[in-house]
């Protein structure tokens, strides 16, 4: 049985296409038996490739994925399920997410009365969530949330009990008829130096439940020596607004634009009719740039995940592109432009965003500056996120020094 987990195989379908138009294969996750299960196909019709729920026997969509087998080769599938939901990747690049809980089960491959052939097949469990809050730490001052919820139809009391002085409540006790939410913060002031640990034991309908609750608070640096934004719980978040420089060029720059973003503004270059800049060394001595200051406790490959606006291209003759690098590195050129009705681009506008990825490799840790570089006119960005974060929406929140 397997409740979060990271799912990895290469599959094909064997079928003919040509007498077979829906050739498929199937990835099942949370299989409890033949009338409980929840099922991904992938058709050689983009049409019928759907991930849906069986309960009792009976199908419901989750939601339809888009993508089209297009040949008999191998195709790289990977999942990986966590307590934020579902994400599903088709040849590295991601066609479903969604916060659906699922229930937990097997893991099977196969296909929808079809041939199918699969291979390097690797299935890594989770560790589970459920019984700990993500790290609060000293620079962020984050504040997580337990939700307490009845499985039944009765109401009853419950109790919240820290065991350190310096965890904060906003409630310790009431009655549940449907679901109550409580905050837990920390008093920074209290919470001696270095890496700590507590727990909040809840108390309710005969039952108790030990949430484990890490905190760090390092010796150095201090909250006070850093500006900028801070590596949380193993991730960087920006809203692309907070910028800590802006570089203005050949009379354009990025400019905010109020209120257009999924959690706030969003940074786009103004005029659009700046003309788009490249090679390198045309980049670095003329587009204009964000800076962010951003401080990393891990070192090694990052990712920088840019969360932009769906937009097309200003004319044909441009993409949509931006450079991106940290420190004094070579910027890398990033194109996240999609064609119009494809299974991405649809994607892209029914979540709200066009989600692209660069990898980096940062070799100390401490202090950095994050550069974005305008390429091409016409790119809206929104959201930064700099390493791993969980699956999420609207992408997880800042992570500024506070």
């Amino acid at each position: 049985m397997y409740e979060n987990f990271t799912f990895r195989c290469l599959a094909r379908s064997c079928d003919n296409f040509s007498s077979n138009s829906s050739a498929d294969f199937a990835i099942v996750f949370g299989y409890i038996d033949a009338m409980n299960y929840n099922c991904l196909i992938l058709s050689s019709s983009g049409s019928n490739s759907d991930f849906f729920r069986v309960v009792g026997g009976t199908r419901s969509l989750i939601q339809s994925v888009g993508v089209r087998i297009p040949d008999n080769a191998f195709h790289l599938v990977e999942a990986e399920k966590n307590a934020s939901g579902l994400t599903l990747r088709y040849n590295g690049q991601t066609v479903l997410t969604t916060s659906e809980i699922l229930a937990s089960g097997l893991i099977g491959v196969g296909s929808y009365n079809d041939s199918a052939a699969f291979t390097e097949i690797e299935i890594t469990p989770l560790e589970s969530l459920s019984d700990k809050l993500p790290v609060f730490d000293v620079f962020t001052q984050n504040k997580h949330f337990i939700d307490i919820f009845s499985k039944g139809d009765t109401s009853f009391a419950w109790t919240a009990t820290p065991s350190a002085p310096w965890v904060r409540l906003d409630q310790s006790s009431g009655t549940v008829d449907t679901q109550q939410r409580v905050w837990v913060s920390v008093d920074w002031d209290q919470v001696p130096l270095g890496q700590s640990s507590a727990t909040l034991e809840i108390a309710g309908a005969g039952s108790n439940q030990t949430i484990d609750l890490s905190l760090f608070n390092p010796a150095s640096p201090r909250p006070e020596e850093l500006t900028g934004f801070v590596q949380s719980n193993g991730y960087i978040s920006i809203e692309a607004e907070h910028y800590t420089n802006r570089v203005d060029r050949n009379n354009a720059g990025w400019r905010k634009i109020d209120t257009l973003g999924c959690c706030g503004d969003t940074m786009s270059i103004l005029p659009t009719t700046t003309p788009s800049r490249q090679p390198i060394s045309d980049i670095l001595a003329n587009s204009p740039l964000l800076e962010y200051q951003v401080y990393l406790w891990d070192v090694g490959s990052q990712k920088v995940t840019l969360h932009c606006i769906p937009t097309h291209a200003i004319t044909s003759e441009q993409g949509l592109r931006y450079a991106v690098a940290f420190d004094n590195q070579t910027p890398q050129i990033v194109d996240y432009d999609t064609v119009e009705w494809s299974s991405q681009w649809t994607l892209n506008v029914l979540q709200g965003a066009a989600v692209s990825e660069s990898t980096h490799t940062v070799s100390q840790p401490g202090s950095h500056t994050l550069r974005i570089w305008m390429v091409d006119p016409g790119v809206v960005i929104d959201k930064i996120v700099i390493g791993n974060a969980p699956t999420s929406h609207l992408g997880p929140p800042e992570t500024a020094v506070q």
